[in-house]
C-alpha cells in the first residue's frame, strides 16, 4: 500500500513541480469556455449542451496529450527497471499512474465548474442535464485515460504515443456519429449501427449530457476502462516475464471482443436508466410503453423544421430536442421510425406539404435590438398504414412536455 500511495504522490509532484501542468489547465479552460462562450452568446439560452457537445473532442486531444508521457518516458528514460523494483505489483504500478492521471484530469474538469455558477446566476437552467453532463465527463475521461495509458505503454517516443492515442479516439468518436455510422451501413448493413453502438462514443456520451443515465452507457466507459487498464498490465508483464509475452496479443483481442459483444448485447436491453430532467421529457409514460410493445404495423413519424440557423433564438435547439424524444420513443420498438426534413431544402414538395396542412407559421425573434417576425417550420406528421397522415402543425418549446 505504501509503495502504490508513493506512486500516486510521485506523479501529482511531477505534475504539479512544473508549469506544464498549470499552463494545461489554462489552455484546457480558456478552450471549452471559449468555444462555449461564443455559442451562448449567439443562443442566449441557459444551457449546457454546447459546452458538452464539444467536449468529447477537447478530452480526446487534451488526454492524449496527458497519457502520451506516462510509460514513454520512463521506456526512454529507462526508468521502468526502478519502477519494477519497488516492492509492488504490476496492477498497482498501472492503477497509481492511472488515478494520479484521473485526479489531475479532474482538477482541470472543476475548473469549468464556472460555467454552470454563470448560468445560475443569468437564468434557471435544467440542473439535471448538467449534472448528468459531468458525470458523462468523467466516465468520458476514465476510459480516455485508460486508453492512452495502455498506448503509451507501447512506445518510447512520446510524440507516436499522442498520435496513436489520438487517432484511437478519434475513431470511436467517428463510429459514434450518425452519418458515419449510415455510412458505413451503405456498404456492410448493419455493420455501421453495430459499431456506433459497442465503440461509438457519441451514442453513449449524448444520453448523458441531455440528463438520461442509462446504465448501458455507464457500463460501456467503465468496461472499456477496465479492459485497457488489464492490457496495460499485460504490457508491463511482459517486460517482467518473457513467457507473458506468448499470449499477450491473444489476450489482448479475447478482452476487446468481450467488450465489444457484452456492450452490443447490453445496447438492446433496458438494463435500468434516470431521466435527471425537470420534466422528465425523457420519461416515457407507461401507458406509451404498453402501445409501442403491442405495435403491430410500421408507423413512420416525420419532423418538419427550419435550418437552425432560420429559427429564432428560443427555437434553435428544437431540432434537437425533438429529436432526442423521438430517440427514446423508437427505442421502444423496431416498428417505429423517424426522420427530419428542412421543408426549405426541397422547394419541390412544399406544395404538397401545404396541402398536408404543414404551413410555415410567424414566431417573433430578436436580432440587432429589433424585433422581427420570421416565418418558419416546426411540425409532425404521423403515419400508419394506408391511412391519412396525422399532422401536429406547430412543435414548440412549451409544447415538448406533452410531445409524447
Amino acid at each position: 500500500m505504501n509503495a502504490f500511495l508513493h506512486i500516486i504522490g510521485r506523479e501529482l509532484r511531477s505534475y504539479f513541480n512544473s508549469p506544464i501542468a498549470y499552463c494545461f489547465i489554462v489552455v484546457f479552460l480558456l478552450v471549452t469556455c471559449g468555444l462555449f462562450m461564443t455559442t451562448f452568446f449567439l443562443a442566449g439560452v441557459a444551457t449546457m449542451r454546447p459546452f458538452f457537445s464539444s467536449l468529447p473532442l477537447i478530452l480526446i486531444i487534451f488526454e492524449s496529450a496527458l497519457t502520451m508521457r506516462l510509460w514513454a518516458e520512463e521506456r526512454k528514460n529507462g526508468t521502468l527497471p526502478l519502477l519494477f523494483s519497488l516492492p509492488t505489483k504490476s496492477t498497482a504500478l498501472v492503477l497509481g499512474k492511472y488515478l494520479s492521471a484521473f485526479i489531475f484530469s479532474l482538477l482541470a474538469l472543476a475548473s469549468t465548474l464556472v460555467i454552470p455558477v454563470m448560468l445560475m446566476a443569468l437564468g434557471r437552467p435544467d440542473v439535471g442535464p448538467i449534472l448528468g453532463g459531468y458525470l458523462g465527463a468523467v466516465l468520458l475521461i476514465a476510459f480516455l485515460l485508460a486508453m492512452g495509458m495502455s498506448i503509451s505503454a507501447f512506445f518510447k517516443d512520446q510524440i507516436v504515443a499522442f498520435i496513436i492515442s489520438l487517432v484511437a479516439g478519434f475513431a470511436c468518436f467517428l463510429a459514434g456519429l450518425e452519418f458515419i455510422s449510415a455510412f458505413i451501413d451503405g456498404w456492410v448493413p448493419g455493420l455501421g449501427t453495430f459499431l456506433r453502438d459497442t465503440i461509438g462514443i457519441g451514442s453513449h456520451f449524448n444520453s448523458f449530457s441531455k440528463g438520461v443515465i442509462d446504465l448501458s452507457d455507464f457500463l460501456y466507459f467503465f468496461s472499456f476502462a477496465a479492459i485497457f487498464l488489464i492490457i496495460n498490465v499485460f504490457t508491463l508483464e511482459g517486460y517482467l516475464r518473457y513467457k507473458a509475452q506468448r499470449g499477450f496479443a491473444l489476450g489482448c483481442i479475447l478482452l476487446v471482443a468481450t467488450g465489444v459483444l457484452i456492450n452490443g448485447i447490453l445496447r438492446d436491453v433496458n438494463i435500468g436508466r434516470v431521466d435527471l430532467t425537470e420534466e422528465k421529457i425523457f420519461t416515457v409514460s407507461p401507458a406509451t410503453k404498453r402501445v409501442f410493445e403491442r405495435l403491430k404495423v410500421p408507423i413512420k413519424v416525420t419532423y418538419y423544421v427550419s435550418p437552425k440557423e432560420k429559427l429564432p433564438t428560443p427555437m434553435k435547439d428544437m431540432p434537437r430536442d425533438v429529436a432526442d424524444i423521438l430517440e427514446e420513443l423508437s427505442r421502444l420498438s423496431p416498428k417505429f421510425s423517424y426522420k427530419i426534413v428542412h421543408p426549405e431544402d426541397v422547394p419541390d414538395q412544399i406544395e404538397d406539404l401545404h396541402k398536408k396542412g404543414i404551413t410555415p407559421f410567424s414566431a417573433q425573434t430578436i436580432e440587432q435590438d429589433a424585433l422581427n417576425i420570421k416565418r418558419i417550420y416546426s411540425a409532425i406528421s404521423v403515419g400508419y398504414l394506408d391511412k391519412k397522415e396525422e399532422i401536429i402543425p406547430q412543435v414548440v418549446p412549451d409544447s415538448l412536455g406533452s410531445l409524447e
